[in-house]
C-alpha cells in the first residue's frame, strides 16, 4: 500500500507498474516535453521537471521503496538534474548540449523509526535519538586539506568533475555518455597527500552520533512525521537535509484506536446486563474510571456504549475524542438454570412464546444442545445444481438429532 501517487500520476502509471512499463512512459514523456522541443512554453519546462523527478525516483528500487513507504518527503533532496538524466536515459542529448546546473541541493534525509506505546500517544513524551551522520570535518572545516595545502582542478577531468565516454553500440553507431571522473570521484578537485587534513584525510568530512530530543506530542497517530530540519548530513556546497521521525504506534492490550477514539470490550454475565453494572477502566493516564449502568438499563449483547472526551487527545488541540465501550454478554451455560429459576424468570421478563398444542404438524424437532459437529463450508453446498454453486445454501443439509 503506498502512501501517495503523486510520482506515478506524473508518468501516467500505477503503483504497481513494471520497471519496463515506467522506462516506457518516461521516453514518451520526456521526447514531449523537452525544453527544445518546446521554446518559450514554461508549462512544459515546468513539465519536463517534473517527470524527471518522477521517473528518477521510480527507476531506482531503494528509492521507489521509500516513497512508496514514506513519500516523496523520504526522496526529497539531491535530485539529479533532469538535462543530466534525459542524457543518460538516452545516451546524449539528441536536441542540445547539457546546460549547467542551477537547482539548490540538500542532502539526502535521514529517518529514524520511534516505536512509541498507545500511553506516549496519549500523555506525550521526550525521547532521546541517537542519529549518526556525516558532518563537516571540524579540523579543516570541510577543505580537506592542513593549512599550508592547496587545492587544484583534476588534471585528469580538467576540474569538470566528468568525462564524456564514447562507446559503439552497433556498426556505425556511436553512442556518447558522460560519467563520473574516477580520479576524482567527480569533485573535479585535486588535493597531493601531503597537503590532506590530518584528521579527515582529504575526505572533507567525519562521522558524528548526536543525540536529540524528540518530543512526542499528545495526539500523534501512527506514521506521524516529527521534521528536525537541517540536521541531516553535512557535504560541502550541500545544503543540510533533514532528520524525519516516524511514530510507529505499538498495539494495545486492551485498548483499539480508532482515529481519536478508543475502543475497549468489556464482558459482563447476563444478570448485570439485565439488572445492571458496574466495572473499572484503568484509563491510559492511570485514571481508573468507575462506568456504570442504572437498575433499570438493560444492555443487549454486541451493544456500544459512548462515554465523551475520555478518548485520545487531539493534536494541537485541548479536545478529546470518544471512548467507545462493546459490551459482550455472557449467558450461563446449558442446564445451570433449575425448574423453580425457570419459572421465576418467566414471569419477570417478556416471554412471547405461542403454545403450538393445536397446531397440526408433521413432525415435532427438538433444537440440539450442541453445535454442529465438524462444520465444513462444503456441508451447504449443493454440488448437483449448477446455478447455485458457491452460494450458501444454509440449513438446507443440516440434520438436526429427533427426540
Amino acid at each position: 500500500m503506498v502512501v501517495e501517487t503523486d510520482y506515478y500520476d506524473r508518468l501516467g502509471v500505477t503503483p504497481d507498474a513494471t520497471l519496463s512499463q515506467i522506462k516506457t512512459a518516461y521516453r514518451k514523456l520526456a521526447m514531449k516535453y523537452h525544453p527544445d522541443k518546446n521554446p518559450d512554453n514554461t508549462e512544459a519546462v515546468e513539465k519536463f521537471k517534473e517527470i524527471s523527478e518522477a521517473y528518477e525516483v521510480l527507476s531506482d528500487d531503494e528509492k521507489r521503496q521509500q516513497y512508496d513507504r514514506f513519500g516523496k518527503e523520504a526522496t526529497k533532496g539531491h535530485h539529479m538534474n533532469a538535462e543530466d538524466l534525459f542524457a543518460q536515459f538516452f545516451g546524449g542529448n539528441p536536441f542540445a548540449a547539457f546546460h549547467e546546473r542551477n537547482e539548490s541541493y540538500e542532502t539526502e534525509p535521514i529517518y529514524q523509526e520511534l516505536q512509541c506505546t498507545l500511553e506516549d500517544l496519549y500523555t506525550g513524551k521526550t525521547e532521546k535519538i541517537n542519529i549518526t551522520r556525516n558532518i563537516l570535518c571540524t579540523n579543516c572545516k570541510g577543505k580537506g586539506i592542513n593549512s599550508k595545502g592547496t587545492i587544484f582542478n583534476c588534471v585528469s577531468c580538467n576540474g569538470k568533475g566528468i568525462k564524456v565516454m564514447v562507446r559503439p553500440i552497433g556498426p556505425g553507431m556511436l553512442q556518447q555518455m558522460q560519467v563520473r571522473c574516477e580520479v576524482c570521484g567527480g569533485e573535479g578537485k585535486s588535493i597531493k597527500e601531503e597537503d590532506k587534513c590530518e584528521l579527515c584525510k582529504g575526505m572533507r568530512i567525519q562521522v558524528e552520533t548526536k543525540v536529540f530530543n524528540v518530543e512526542v506530542k499528545k495526539g500523534m497517530k501512527h506514521g506521524h512525521k516529527i521534521i528536525l530540519p537541517g540536521e541531516s548530513h553535512q557535504l560541502p556546497d550541500l545544503k543540510p537535509g533533514n532528520v524525519i521521525i516516524v511514530v510507529l504506534e505499538k498495539k494495545h492490550d486492551t485498548f483499539e484506536r480508532n482515529g481519536n477514539n478508543l475502543i475497549i470490550n468489556i464482558t459482563i454475565p447476563l444478570i448485570e446486563a439485565l439488572t445492571g453494572t458496574q466495572f473499572i477502566v484503568n484509563h491510559l493516564d492511570n485514571r481508573k474510571l468507575i462506568i456504570e449502568s442504572g437498575n433499570n438499563d438493560i444492555i443487549t449483547p454486541n451493544e456500544m456504549r459512548m462515554i465523551p472526551e475520555e478518548g485520545m487527545p487531539i493534536l494541537n488541540s485541548s479536545s478529546k475524542g470518544n471512548l467507545y465501550i462493546k459490551f459482550n454478554v455472557e449467558f450461563p451455560k446449558s442446564g445451570t438454570l433449575n425448574l423453580s429459576q425457570i419459572t421465576a424468570l418467566k414471569a419477570v421478563l417478556p416471554y412471547g412464546k405461542t403454545l403450538l398444542t393445536n397446531v397440526k404438524a408433521s413432525k415435532r424437532i427438538y433444537l440440539p444442545q450442541n453445535s454442529v459437529p465438524n462444520f465444513k463450508s462444503s456441508d451447504y453446498e449443493d454440488e448437483n445444481d449448477e446455478n447455485n454453486k458457491g452460494n450458501n445454501r444454509r440449513g438446507q443439509r443440516v440434520e438436526c438429532a429427533q427426540q
